[in-house]
């Protein structure tokens, strides 16, 4: 993993527009949108928790975590460019 973001706070913050993460799609709330691994619009750019749902509980973030974990490790896997 090159780099991990913690997001905290309850109000999104865009990104700068010149940063690689501008490319990251988010939805008219400007939370991140996932696929089911939960990969972003940016393949091998994964995210989980409040930047993806919203504002929640702590349980949630946990699973979330949990399930970003395994879609990572998936992804990296799969990929024969990965260490």
């Amino acid at each position: 993993m090159d780099l991990v973001i913690g997001v905290l706070g309850l109000d999104p913050e865009p990104s700068p527009p010149e940063s690689d993460l501008a490319r990251v799609k988010t939805n008219a709330c400007g939370v991140v949108v996932v696929n089911e691994n939960p990969m972003t619009s940016v393949p091998g750019v994964s995210a989980c928790d409040d930047s993806v749902r919203g504002p929640s509980l702590v349980v949630h973030a946990v699973r979330d975590a949990r399930k970003a974990v395994a879609g990572i490790q998936r992804y990296l896997a799969s990929d024969p460019t990965s260490p």
